[in-house]
């Protein structure tokens, strides 16, 4: 089963996101950045979008991995603690549909379904490797996730331009002003044995905005 799960993962590049699924609380993380100011205006930014509870985001992703690069495009749709995570390949060549909730997640290829309690162990179950599971829903939003310590850094504007967590060094390349909230477009997520690029092209149904 792993074998055949992993020639679909790497065909449509899905490695990453089932990550995207955890809920949380909004705190902050334990930090410290460089710069007061800059780490004020992050702050400020990060407990606008700690608030952001629902959101559909299109776009594409690339996995490179035991020197293979590979390529999809990207629906992700989170609803509070809900998630629909669609990744199809290029020309077709396969898809990975992974939906759940708290305590429930099912994952459908072009080969098979499998059904299990939690992200987590879907992926040690039916993966090889392992991802920031629980960090990505945070970093998706441009914000650290409030589970364990990170590093910053900032651009002169303030915007987050990097941070290191749960060892991972996450780089973001290109923001994107979306209903009066500031969100990445561009982001690069590095790992020991992993690296995942994502293009955020296009953030819709997004609650609450600010007031």
């Amino acid at each position: 089963m792993k074998s055949k799960l992993w020639q679909v993962i790497l065909r449509i590049t899905c490695a990453c996101t089932a990550s995207i699924l955890i809920a949380a609380c909004s705190s902050m993380p334990q930090g410290t950045p460089a710069g007061t100011n800059r780490f004020s205006h992050y702050n400020d930014h990060a407990m606008a979008l700690g608030k952001l509870e629902r959101w559909h985001v299109e776009g594409k992703i690339a996995v490179y991995m035991d020197n293979k690069n590979n390529s999809g495009n990207l629906t992700w749709q989170q609803k509070n603690n809900t998630f629909d995570l669609l990744i199809t390949g290029p020309l077709g060549q396969g898809y990975l549909h992974i939906e759940g909730r708290p305590g429930w997640v099912m994952a459908t290829t072009t080969e098979q379904q499998i059904q299990t309690t939690s992200i987590d162990d879907l992926f040690a179950d039916h993966f090889e490797w392992t991802l920031p599971l629980q960090e990505l829903r945070y970093w998706v939003r441009g914000i650290a996730s409030p589970t364990s310590d990170a590093k910053f850094s900032f651009a002169d504007s303030g915007e987050l331009v990097s941070l290191e967590q749960a060892g991972w060094q996450v780089n973001y390349r290109r923001y994107t002003q979306i209903s009066g909230l500031t969100l990445p477009q561009k982001i690069t997520i590095k790992g020991n044995d992993i690296e995942l690029k994502l293009i955020l092209k296009n953030w819709t149904n997004l609650y609450p905005l600010p007031g």
